[in-house]
């Protein structure tokens, strides 16, 4: 997966955060996926609280588990750090990975 990530974002690589990155990789994989999975289980488990079917709550669960990612990349490289938009990339490859292991 850390492969994927790097052919994917090749514009942090060229601001001079190898050191950085190469540092938080792996916590930061296992940091998004854990977040991931918790949002997709609180919004099934809040759909099924409210006594929604099973349809609504997947659909409920896939959309609190995809965050925007996008706009975390976009905010994160000029407003903070590089690692800030390092892991909004990460979690871009991760939820498309988990959106498909919820859907299938």
């Amino acid at each position: 997966m850390f492969k994927i990530i790097i052919e994917y974002s090749p514009f942090l690589f060229n601001l001079g955060s190898h050191a950085q990155i190469g540092q938080v990789g792996a916590s930061v994989i296992i940091v998004v996926a854990i977040h991931n999975i918790l949002g997709m289980i609180s919004g099934y488990w809040s759909g099924r609280l409210l006594f929604f079917d099973e349809s609504t709550c997947r659909t409920m669960s896939f959309e609190v588990g995809i965050q925007n990612s996008a706009l975390a990349v976009t905010l994160g490289t000029p407003y903070f750090s590089v690692l800030s938009a390092f892991s909004a990339t990460v979690f871009s490859v991760w939820h498309n990975i988990s959106g498909w292991l919820l859907v299938s």
